[in-house]
């Protein structure tokens, strides 16, 4: 297997993804392993781990739009994902480091999926933002 590549923005990794409403119930662990989008990493002060920001991608189609974006047909192919409709839901995010044991590979010979193409990154990304400048909440699930 090819060793876990650094996490940049727009990489897609298989993740145990906790949903807000799972951590409210008690929960400390998601409950099956998805693909997840990154959203951005930072180096930590404490041990040189990096602190990912990680959106969960989703089969389930969302009651708001304004909450995901979709992933295009064409770039699921390209990234190995199943042609079942997909969303990136942007409503909330796990914050992890890059060393979590619920980061797990994605395929028997390597870590990714791969990247998002930059449009799709830039659209999570305004999708994140404007639900969080609507929303004046905390959208992060700290898992770290």
């Amino acid at each position: 297997m090819r060793p876990k590549p650094d996490p940049v923005p727009g990489l897609i990794v298989r993740y145990d993804y906790l949903w807000r409403d799972q951590q409210a119930a008690g929960q400390q662990q998601g409950s099956k392993e998805r693909p997840s989008a990154i959203i951005t990493a930072s180096l930590s002060a404490e041990g040189g781990d990096h602190i990912v920001l990680i959106c969960a991608i989703s089969h389930e189609a969302p009651e708001n739009d304004s909450e995901c974006v979709r992933i295009p047909a064409k770039v699921a192919k390209y990234l190995g994902l199943d042609d079942r409709p997909q969303w990136i839901r942007t409503s909330e995010y796990n914050e992890v480091l890059w060393s979590d044991p619920g980061i797990v590979p994605a395929r028997a010979d390597q870590w990714e999926y791969g990247r998002m193409p930059i449009k799709l990154y830039q659209a999570m990304r305004e999708s994140i933002l404007g639900h969080h400048k609507r929303h004046q909440k905390d959208m992060k699930i700290n898992r770290k």
